[in-house]
């Protein structure tokens, strides 16, 4: 939970990676302080230890002491009430901590995602392509090849044409059988065709 403002409800998606850092540091010194709760104190805290000392800079820019600001930070934490006993960790809720977790995963999943869509190639494609063949024979497993082209069959089908992103390794293999590639798609397609419907 965060400080005394038990009715607040933290949207975790909407925090940039750099503070969802600071707010899970901030828990870690509410905890290694035995605080009930992760207080203002704490959070600047974690902000100005970053790495990249992004909160120092435009505080010291500012005309802030920041040696002596971390040093009243580290007073006014030791002062802060402490939680005794056995049941003491009540920092943030189980609910805050999974979406935190959790956020920040997908905001490391989803810069790994553009770096990796960065380094691919794409061109656009018209014709009856399937993914599973596409996949075959650049030896792609299916599930990156629709990393790479979401609803790739859907809209290929619907509008007949699609931006395909593909390494450039295996936009190499696609050109080099896109022929093959097209025509076996096409017989994928018909041998759906050609299959007996079930009755239910």
């Amino acid at each position: 939970m965060l400080g005394a403002n038990e009715g607040a409800s933290m949207r975790f998606d909407k925090l940039t990676t750099k503070f969802q850092q600071a707010l899970a540091e901030a828990q870690s010194k509410a905890l290694a302080n035995d605080n009930g709760f992760i207080e203002p104190q704490h959070l600047l805290s974690a902000l100005l230890e970053q790495d990249d000392g992004g909160t120092s800079s435009i505080l010291s820019r500012a005309g802030v002491a920041v040696p002596r600001l971390k040093q009243a930070l580290a007073s006014s934490i030791g002062r802060l009430p402490k939680v005794e006993g056995q049941g003491g960790e009540t920092t943030l809720t189980k609910d805050e901590t999974i979406n935190l977790k959790l956020n920040y995963a997908r905001n490391q999943s989803d810069s790994l995602n553009k770096a990796r869509l960065d380094s691919t190639k794409s061109q656009f494609i018209s014709g009856r392509f399937n993914s599973a063949v596409i996949a075959q024979f650049t030896t792609m497993d299916i599930n990156d090849f629709n990393r790479f082209n979401p609803d790739f069959d859907n809209q290929i089908i619907d509008g007949g044409s699609y931006n395909l992103r593909l390494p450039p390794d295996k936009m190499q293999l696609f050109e080099a059988n896109r022929v093959k590639i097209l025509y076996e798609s096409m017989q994928q397609m018909l041998k759906a065709l050609n299959e007996p419907k079930k009755a239910f």
